[in-house]
């Protein structure tokens, strides 16, 4: 027997084995998670050409809220408007010229190079195909909304394609 399996075998308690070990076991499949998205090197970004001549570039438009609207606390949607770009639900999957999704950010510095890594707070950044997304009980204060095209990968475009717009929410 290895070294292991006398403690197992000898252990007068073992519950607190188990309870050791599945601490760990939620420990280490917690950091599992979050570094899933972190594999593999900054060299590996996808090659991302500019458009052909004759074609034009996406375009990414907030239409709702305008830019220093004042509105009332609570549930805020902003609605865009896309152009020369497919808006397609494979997130995270390989780069495809001219199609991807978007990301809508509430309170957070846009661009975000790498989507894959970044962590924000709960409701504050969606990638969504959807072109337009309602952040729910936004409190009084000043808030900045920001919406960016988003390859398949979530990767940004070599020139970062996004808008902001910043409102006042009152009580």
């Amino acid at each position: 027997m290895g070294r292991l399996d006398k403690f197992i075998v000898k252990n007068p308690n073992p519950g607190l084995m188990f309870r050791i070990s599945l601490s760990q076991v939620v420990i280490f499949i917690a950091a599992c998670a979050i570094l899933a998205g972190c594999t593999g090197t900054p060299n590996q970004a996808p090659v991302q050409t500019p458009a052909p001549a004759g074609e034009t570039m996406p375009g990414l438009t907030i239409i709702a809220p305008a830019d220093g609207a004042v509105l009332p606390a609570g549930n805020i949607t902003v609605a865009v408007s896309v152009s020369n770009f497919r808006l397609v639900p494979d997130y995270g999957r390989a780069y495809v010229a001219g199609e991807g999704h978007l990301h809508y950010y509430m309170d957070l510095p846009v661009p975000v190079s790498d989507q894959r890594a970044a962590v924000t707070p709960p409701g504050r950044f969606v990638p969504t195909i959807e072109t337009s997304h309602t952040f729910v009980n936004v409190p009084p204060g000043t808030h900045t909304f920001s919406v960016e095209l988003a390859n398949n990968d979530h990767s940004p475009f070599p020139s970062p394609i996004f808008k902001t717009v910043t409102v006042r929410v009152t009580g």
